[in-house]
């Protein structure tokens, strides 16, 4: 069983009462010789020693941070840059660059790059070149035949009279004869073939190295050169039977003076300002225009114009 000791043998003297005081008395400290201003003034300078400490650390690592970030920047300047330039694409090209440069005291550098390209696809709209606007296409040995029309029909690039028969290639083609036999005819040469329309009884002869197609209805017949350029042949109605001045006049009214009247075989013939336009009239067909149309295509020069000429002399009604 437990028992709680009694206190009555718990005795505390003066002198163990003493010892239990650690901390001593400022009595104590003014009989130990120690004083008490000293202790102030020793406190005093470890604040202020240790504040110094701070205040040089402080200011090394400012000059640190400072050398750090004038190395990022490059010798106080202050760089603004603004670049527009403006292109518009036409016949003039106009460029304008300003450069700003503003020099400012500062470690920072701000660099600001706008560049703005407006193209601007204004192109000059040129008007088209009308066909009979365009040149003739080469002719090498100036004999009327462009080179191109030289392979066609066989002849020479550098002699005019490629048979030697005293006349010329061109001379010859047109009046019906062959320019490389000097007594041979061009109809029934290999150089030129024969067309024949059934539906509106007509024919015409064509260099034979051309192509044609023809329409569903026949009133249209294409001759292609193979070269970007072609030869058209149409039939049009002309219901009221007007004559060639009066049929011109009122197809083009802007252009009833712009025009020339001859004579081919037995038609009337109109061509137009550019002469790449035929219009035959028959007094035998009265409701009928005979067109043939000379179309330079993709080409950029008038190549066959003699085979023009030589279809429209040797068109024929059946």
């Amino acid at each position: 069983m437990f028992k709680k000791e009694t206190d009555k043998n718990y005795k505390v003297d003066s002198k163990s009462w003493e010892e239990i005081h650690v901390m001593p008395h400022i009595d104590d400290i003014k009989k130990s010789g120690v004083s008490l201003k000293k202790i102030s003034v020793s406190v005093v300078v470890l604040i202020i020693v240790i504040t110094a400490v701070a205040g040089i650390f402080f200011l090394l690592e400012s000059k640190k941070f400072f050398r750090q970030n004038n190395n990022s920047n490059t010798g106080n300047i202050g760089l603004n840059t603004n670049t527009d330039k403006n292109i518009n694409v036409g016949t003039n090209v106009n460029t304008d660059s300003n450069a700003n440069l503003n020099a400012n005291a500062n470690t920072n550098i701000n660099t600001n790059a706008d560049l703005n390209n407006n193209a601007n696809s204004n192109k000059e709209i040129k008007p088209p070149v009308l066909a009979g606007q365009l040149p003739p296409g080469k002719d090498f040995d100036n004999d009327g035949l462009t080179d191109m029309e030289e392979e066609v029909y066989d002849t020479s690039y550098s002699r005019k009279d490629t048979d030697g028969d005293g006349y010329g290639d061109k001379e010859e083609i047109l009046n019906g004869y062959s320019p490389t036999l000097p007594d041979g005819t061009l109809n029934g040469s290999a150089v030129v073939a024969d067309y024949s329309n059934s539906e509106f009884n007509y024919g015409i002869l064509y260099p034979a190295k051309f192509i044609w197609t023809e329409t569903s209805q026949k009133r249209l017949v294409i001759f292609d050169t193979r070269m970007g350029s072609s030869i058209a042949v149409m039939v049009r109605n002309n219901s009221l039977k007007l004559g060639p001045s009066e049929y011109f006049s009122a197809l083009f009214p802007d252009k009833k003076d712009k025009f020339s009247l001859t004579k081919i075989n037995n038609f009337d013939v109109i061509k137009d300002e550019d002469g790449l336009v035929y219009y035959l009239f028959s007094s035998d067909v009265p409701d009928s225009v005979y067109v043939i149309e000379y179309r330079p295509g993709s080409r950029n020069s008038l190549d066959y114009l003699v085979s023009f000429e030589l279809m429209a002399k040797n068109f024929v009604l059946k």
